[in-house]
């Protein structure tokens, strides 16, 4: 992806302003005093039109004997006026234009087709790049340019804002007034005609001077588009991104039982990108990912001058896991102080915190008391971290002048004003270092992804598409994993007590007896019947299914058939998992692996995951879901997460080959020979819209490209 012509958009050097048609005076005047005041020294120009200006008027006659032509113009009019205002900007050869607007009448269709005519022409006469429309605009610190509608500016930074919201850009706006976060870029996108995240993200990639990304994201149009820009960026600057999704506008259904904000951490994670849930953590987070401080663990030492501050400080730490291991009570090394003690006392402190292997990072917080010099003590500290680890600094007071001496010293320190802000910051790093782990493992396209019979499991799809069925029978579906080479139990489906019998014998005893609904899938609220060991015994539990089901549900809804299978013993206290696979409507297929709580059923543990899987990746997630009271023994547990990754591999390989296939429900457990089984299965079939891999936001890497090369030393790299 090429971010075409976008340095004009972002480094202008020269402007013209053109306001047309019924603007409110308010508007009109916000926008030229913010640009006379931002102080943009290259030749501007400013035009009016008038209401009932034609393209043959003096009016927009004025633009074509514009004496120079503008890299940037920034248009205020109403929607119907601006197709004629972009044809004679192109005609002049202006390189880029930013429509802004508070309003839109583009949902009138004549308006909408005249606009999008307009946009093509222009792009025919010189490849004008259009920002918007409907922006608040674009602020351009290091260049003094405010091209907005915005009531306040933006200070010179290293961070870059990018949202649709005009809204949220006057939020973040101010608000980073307050926290002292400056920009390099600042822009409010509006409906992305043209200029889109993807193609800013491109080139601020490549831009020096920008650090760190800042993202404001409510709809993601093309998730497969976005995601590959994200993925170019991260790995060479942070990205930190606020998401809330517009839930009464998402098109589409929604995701069927995986949560929507669970899929968007994992694809967070998959990116690189480190995710926000407030405005306030998103600048911490730009403040202390554009100091480039990176840790090497995930243990934070904690130093303060009040043992109950110290204790608060560490139940906040605790407090604000987010499901993996960031530090610990038992983890974090603490160091108390006297309230009153000396600034000579904080340097010895910070030394002998950070000589301890474990340590990645020092909390210190210092609290104001009589008789103590809060920059002396401030001092002393810059002085202990010039060689040591990163310190987390809290002062109470003197902020200002506290954040000056750290920033003028060349010791790693960040300076909070707030408890809950430095020890976000210390989590925003941890995160940050773990999502560039996860970016780092690109799936490759496997050379033969069918290690069965590719040709029948496409028959059985089509067989059951061409039926008018929407999922395929329990025994078809067991087939699916068992042709993916995952342990799975026989089955049959009889459609009556004698049929029954006769299954009984090919699955082999002993069986389980399940009712089935009129498309072969299990019922699950019917209760089944385990341990069969005879023909007798299976025709005569058949038949009790059917009259109890005649019972509960009566004679208008006769059970049509059963399911036999074959009974697998679970291990005594062996977990039961589940693995659902299913389309999300944003990001495509993910995944979602349960395991119930102990003596529950509505509380489970879960982890998403979204594929394509490398095996390290499916590791991780079979790991997040760990922990002792999964009645696994220690030596077996190497051997069962790497089953459980297994199954999450083939699982999300099955979701890449068949784009027919909209649902996959697994029941694993573990049986009498320590070996994950299915034990039960769902696969949905919907109607396939593209190719299989076409869905998947994540592409995989395409196998055909690799290949091995052997050094001079003999040995293999890939």
């Amino acid at each position: 992806m090429k971010a075409h012509r976008l340095d004009v958009l972002v480094s202008p050097t020269s402007l013209a302003v053109v306001v047309a048609g019924k603007v409110q005076d308010a508007l009109v005047e916000r926008l030229l005093a913010n640009i006379s005041h931002s102080g943009f020294a290259e030749p501007k120009v400013v035009i009016r039109c008038s209401e009932g200006a034609t393209d043959e008027s003096e009016e927009i006659g004025e633009i074509a004997t514009l004496a120079f032509a503008p890299d940037l113009s920034v248009v205020l009019a109403d929607a119907r006026f601006e197709p004629k205002l972009l044809s004679a900007l192109a005609r002049r050869g202006c390189k880029s234009v930013v429509l802004l607007g508070q309003g839109d009448c583009r949902q009138d269709p004549e308006v909408q087709n005249a606009f999008s005519a307009a946009v093509t022409q222009a792009a025919r006469y010189g490849r004008l790049r259009i920002f918007g429309p409907n922006a608040l605009g674009l602020v351009l610190p290091r260049l003094g340019l405010n091209a907005s509608l915005a009531l306040g500016g933006a200070t010179k930074g290293s961070a870059a804002f990018l949202t649709r919201s005009n809204a949220m850009m006057s939020l973040v706006l101010g608000e980073a007034a307050a926290q002292g976060v400056g920009f390099t870029v600042a822009a409010s996108l509006g409906r992305m005609f043209d200029i889109d995240f993807a193609e800013m993200l491109d080139h601020l990639a490549l831009d020096a001077q920008t650090r760190v990304i800042l993202l404001h994201i409510d709809e993601i149009p093309n998730a497969r588009r976005l995601l590959s820009a994200v993925r170019k960026v991260t790995r060479l600057k942070p990205v930190v991104v606020l998401h809330a999704p517009l839930r009464d506008t998402a098109p589409g259904p929604a995701t069927s039982e995986i949560d929507d904000n669970a899929v968007f951490d994992e694809v967070c994670r998959r990116v690189g990108i480190l995710r926000v849930t407030t405005v306030g953590e998103m600048l911490v987070a730009a403040r202390t990912l554009s100091g480039r401080i990176e840790l090497d663990g995930d243990r934070l030492a904690i130093c303060a001058n009040d043992r109950s501050i110290t204790a608060l400080a560490s139940d906040l730490l605790q407090r604000t896991n987010t499901g993996r291991a960031i530090g610990t009570r038992e983890g974090n090394s603490c160091r108390n102080l006297a309230l009153d003690a000396a600034a000579a006392e904080y340097g010895p402190a910070v030394a002998e915190l950070s000589a301890q292997a474990a340590t990645s990072g020092i909390l210190l917080i210092h609290v104001p008391a009589i008789g103590v010099d809060a920059q002396e003590v401030a001092e002393a500290v810059a002085k202990a971290s010039l060689s040591n680890k990163p310190v987390f600094a809290v002062w109470f007071a003197n902020a200002a002048a506290i954040e000056e001496k750290f920033r003028s010293s060349r010791a790693r320190i960040l300076h909070y004003a707030q408890l809950e802000h430095a020890v976000a910051a210390f989590r925003n790093l941890v995160r940050q270092k773990r999502s560039q782990s996860a970016l780092m493992e690109m799936p490759s396209a496997p050379a033969d992804p069918f290690d069965q019979d590719r040709d029948g499991l496409k028959r059985l799809l089509a067989q059951a598409a061409k039926g008018n069925r929407c999922c395929l029978t329990e025994p078809e579906a067991l087939l699916l994993p068992a042709a993916y080479g995952l342990a799975t139990t026989r089955a049959r489906l009889a459609g009556s007590p004698k049929a029954a019998a006769e299954a009984a014998k090919l699955v082999g005893f002993p069986v389980d007896l399940f009712a089935a609904d009129e498309n072969g899938c299990v019922i699950a609220d019917a209760a089944p019947m385990r341990g069969l060991r005879d023909p007798d015994a299976v025709e005569t539990a058949a038949s009790w299914l059917v009259a109890a089901h005649a019972e509960t549900e009566g004679a208008h809804l006769p059970l049509s058939s059963v399911v036999v299978k074959a009974a697998v013993a679970p291990l005594p206290f062996s977990p039961h998992f589940r693995l659902l696979a299913a389309v999300d409507r944003t990001f495509g297929p993910a995944l979602q692996l349960r395991r119930p709580e102990p003596n529950t059923v509505e509380e489970v543990e879960s982890i998403v995951a979204l594929p394509p899987l490398t095996h390290t990746l499916a590791l991780q997630t079979a790991d997040s879901l760990w922990s002792p009271r999964s009645g696994v023994l220690p030596a077996e547990a190497g051997e069962f997460r790497d089953e459980l990754a297994k199954a999450l591999g083939k699982v999300a390989q099955v979701m890449a080959d068949f784009a027919e296939i909209a649902k996959v429900d697994l029941s694993l457990i573990r049986g009498e020979g320590g070996c994950l089984t299915v034990q039960g299965a769902f696969v949905g079939i919907g109607t396939a819209q593209s190719r299989a891999e076409a869905r998947l936001a994540l592409p995989s890497y395409p196998g055909h490209l690799e290949s091995r090369r052997r050094l001079r030393d003999g040995s293999e790299v890939l």
